[in-house]
């Protein structure tokens, strides 16, 4: 078989403009910095980044403008290519501004290899909850290839993986389930008509699944921030017994996905 791509799945940061800023009583800033020393133990030189949202937990677009300009120099120095897209708690227009400043793709697709990356926005600003604009979708639909377009699958087809904030799934959390993306049926319906969408890795839910939709694989990872939610849980919840992480994903030539969740 042949060498994959290597790529880190980080998110859910809620870093702040404060560095001294704490969450569940540990800093927040350092819980970050510990995720990264230990995912650049476990892959070195990954191929690729992604930060699927929330990023800031600020609250002012002065506050929100010092930490995105902060995070955006420190991944630039530490990775060679990273993406990353905003989430609920995030400013959505700095995020699309800010990141590209520093080669970091904020919207849109970025393809390495024989796989496509596409950043699909589900976030509202203000609100817990996820949904897909008709904008999102037609960026989903333009990016795949119909099933009926081209029978023939060659060996240098391109595979897809699809970044989101929201889950796209039910958690059985009914507070989490609540907020998850509120037209996922759209979302599962067009990708139906598609080929090759081999992945959707998604933030917000501060724990870590693994699950499929009829062939394409779901996948949720830790937060990286101090605190991380308790699965199963049908109110808000706080599961003391985990630690932050990250996942890790190694994605081979012919759409193969091997992960692995990692945790501090």
């Amino acid at each position: 078989m042949q060498s994959p791509l290597q790529v880190l799945h980080i998110t859910d940061l809620h870093l702040m403009a404060d560095e001294n800023a704490l969450m569940a009583g540990r800093n927040i800033l350092d819980s970050f910095t510990d995720v990264l020393a230990a995912a650049r133990q476990k892959v070195p030189s990954p191929d690729l980044v992604i930060l699927s949202g929330d990023l800031s937990h600020d609250e002012d677009k002065a506050d929100y403008l010092v930490t995105y300009t902060r995070l955006a120099k420190m991944l630039k120095q530490l990775f060679r290519k990273t993406i990353c897209i905003p989430g609920n708690h995030d400013d959505i227009e700095l995020v699309k501004r800010i990141f590209p400043l520093y080669d970091i793709d904020a919207q849109g697709t970025f393809s390495l290899d024989n796989w496509q990356f596409i950043l699909v926005d589900s976030s509202q600003m203000g609100i817990h909850e996820g949904w897909l604009a008709e904008t999102e979708l037609g960026l989903l639909d333009r990016a795949l290839k119909d099933k009926n377009s081209d029978k023939n699958s060659g060996p240098g087809e391109m595979h897809n993986l699809v970044v989101i904030h929201h889950p796209v799934v039910e958690l059985n959390s009914a507070w989490l389930d609540r907020q998850r993306v509120g037209n996922a049926d759209k979302l599962f319906e067009l990708l139906a008509r598609k080929k090759n969408v081999q992945g959707i890795i998604c933030g917000h839910a501060h724990q870590a699944y693994d699950t499929r939709v009829d062939e394409i694989k779901i996948m949720g990872t830790p937060a990286t921030c101090p605190r991380q939610f308790t699965p199963l849980s049908s109110e808000f919840s706080v599961d003391e017994s985990v630690t932050p992480g990250f996942r890790c994903l190694d994605l081979y030539p012919d759409g193969n996905i091997k992960t692995r969740v990692c945790r501090l």
